[in-house]
């Protein structure tokens, strides 16, 4: 119930009307996407340390390293159809990859059915249709 918003080296959260200091980020992050699992945040991929992901908790307390990806991604896209799977597609150098990641430990993964098309800063979503989860 937490609106969070990470960009460079800082993690805000929003206060009724406000933005407020959350915790900074390990590692600059830009073209970067998210997943949330327990009361956390993980930060994943972008342009200054693609293999990277990092963990925000919401408590405010410091930022620790999570565990590395590869290919590494940035201008990707993450859809979670559930609580522990993350899923990663396309991005800069990695258009038609699909990539699916097991939390809170990042393995194993999982290279999935490439893309018909590359993507890059695409958008991201998934709904229900006829009991299976479309992305």
């Amino acid at each position: 119930n937490t609106v969070v918003s990470c960009l460079e080296e800082t993690c805000y959260k929003l206060v009724e009307n406000s933005w407020s200091n959350l915790t900074n980020t390990l590692v600059s992050r830009k073209k970067h996407t998210s997943a949330v699992l327990n009361s956390e945040i993980l930060l994943i991929g972008g342009d200054s340390d693609s293999t990277s992901t990092e963990w925000i908790p919401l408590d405010g307390s410091e930022a620790y390293f999570g565990f590395t990806i590869t290919p590494g991604r940035k201008g990707h896209c993450s859809i979670q159809p559930s609580p522990n799977i993350v899923i990663l597609t396309g991005g800069l150098g990695t258009g038609d990859t699909v990539t699916e990641i097991t939390l809170p430990d990042g393995t194993p993964t999982t290279n999935l059915p490439s893309l018909s098309f590359a993507r890059e800063y695409h958008a991201c979503g998934s709904y229900e249709y006829q009991g299976k989860q479309v992305a």
